[in-house]
C-alpha cells in the first residue's frame, strides 16, 4: 500500500480500465521478436492497477495479470506467497497460475526449500497453507525447485516458470 510519487518530467501516466498506461519518450515502441498489444497510442499499458489520490500522487492497487481465477474466485499470488514465506523451512516460492479442466485455474506454488529442512513434503506445505488460508487459496500443486529462475536483470522469470510448472504437470510428477 501506499503512493509511487507523481510521474516524472516529461513522462504521463493515465487510467485505462483502472490500468496504468505510461507515455514518455523513454518507453519503447514494442518487445524485439514479441507482439505485444501492450503498447498502445504512443505508450505502454502496464499490467499495473492503479488510482490516483486527492494529492494527485499514484497509488498502486495490484496486478492485473497476476490474479489467478479459481473457479470464479480471483486468489492474488502474492498473498499465498507471503503465507508460504512465513512456513519454517521454504527458502523462496512464487505462485503461479496453471490451467485446471474443472475451475478454470488452479494454484501452483514452487518452492524452493531451505537445505537444513527434511520435513518439507507437499502435504505439510498443504496442512500448512490450509489452516492460514481459504480452501480455494491452497495450491493444489507444489513443484520443488532448486532455485526460482531469474532473468538478466534479476527479476522472476515468468516464462521459464511457467514452462518448468507446465513441463512438471504435463509429466503428472506433482
Amino acid at each position: 500500500s501506499g503512493t509511487v510519487g507523481t510521474p516524472l518530467p516529461g513522462v504521463t501516466a493515465t487510467m485505462r480500465d483502472s490500468r496504468i498506461h505510461v507515455r514518455s519518450d523513454a518507453v519503447s515502441s514494442g518487445y524485439v521478436d514479441n507482439d505485444s498489444d501492450a503498447f498502445v497510442d504512443g505508450g505502454f499499458l502496464t499490467g499495473d492497477y492503479g488510482e490516483w489520490d486527492s494529492c494527485g500522487r499514484l497509488l498502486l492497487r495490484g496486478r492485473a495479470s497476476s490474479f489467478v481465477n479459481v473457479a470464479g474466485r480471483k486468489v492474488q499470488p502474492d498473498e499465498v506467497e507471503a503465507v508460504l514465506r512465513a512456513m519454517p523451512g521454504i527458502a523462496d516460492v512464487r505462485v503461479v497460475a496453471a490451467a485446471d479442466a474443472r475451475r478454470g485455474q488452479q494454484i501452483v506454488a514452487c518452492i524452493v526449500v531451505d537445505a537444513r529442512a527434511s520435513s518439507i513434503t507437499t502435504l505439510v506445505i498443504r496442512r500448512y497453507c490450509a489452516e492460514r488460508l481459504a480452501s480455494y487459496k491452497v495450491p493444489r500443486a507444489i513443484v520443488f525447485v532448486e532455485r526460482i529462475p531469474l532473468t538478466a536483470r534479476g527479476k522472476t522469470d515468468r516464462a521459464a516458470l511457467d514452462a518448468l510448472v507446465r513441463a512438471r504437470l504435463g509429466r503428472g510428477s506433482l
